[in-house]
């Protein structure tokens, strides 16, 4: 089994008993501030949705899309404080969901990402960021079928400014 592979499987059990415990517990995921990659109540249910395989891939579509942003930074392509609300955060984005459109579908791709950004505690311009991000990543995802020209339709997008950010 390749790494990759590895790590889809893992996510998807790991997020299939996460998703278990979260529905038995949702007082306690309420209560956390939402962080990146913590799943808020619209994550579950996103989960719910497109079910514990696509949920789990869209999961490690998630952190192989922070790696690439962190990588990104330190390379001195973007700041370091663009990773909140910045040119980073705005890659990031655009980079999971061409992802998760190669690996689980555009459809599921957006089912996910939207179900991520509803929560109404969220700052709505934030909200408003990351959803355009999100569309236009997954159109990435859908016309450049390679990952790695995803990656880059993506990063020059950020560079561009055909990614909004708020910074």
């Amino acid at each position: 089994m390749g790494s990759y592979a590895g790590k889809v499987i893992t996510s998807a059990v790991v997020g299939a008993a996460a998703a278990v415990i979260w529905a038995a517990a949702p007082a306690q995921a309420e209560t956390a501030a939402h962080e990146e990659g913590y799943p808020s109540n619209g994550d579950i249910i996103g989960c719910a949705i497109v079910g514990p395989i696509d949920c789990g891939i869209a999961q490690a579509n998630a952190r192989d899309a922070e790696e690439a942003a962190n990588t990104l930074v330190a390379d001195g392509v973007f700041s370091g404080d663009s990773l909140h609300n910045g040119k980073a955060d705005a890659f990031r984005h655009c980079y999971w969901n061409a992802l998760m459109v190669h690996y689980i579908d555009f459809d599921q791709a957006q089912i996910i990402a939207n179900r991520h950004e509803a929560d109404p505690n969220l700052p709505q311009d934030e909200v408003g960021m990351d959803l355009h991000n999100n569309a236009v990543g997954r159109d990435i995802g859908a016309r450049e079928p390679v990952d790695i020209y995803a990656h880059d339709e993506c990063k020059w997008s950020a560079l561009d400014g055909r990614l909004v950010t708020l910074k």
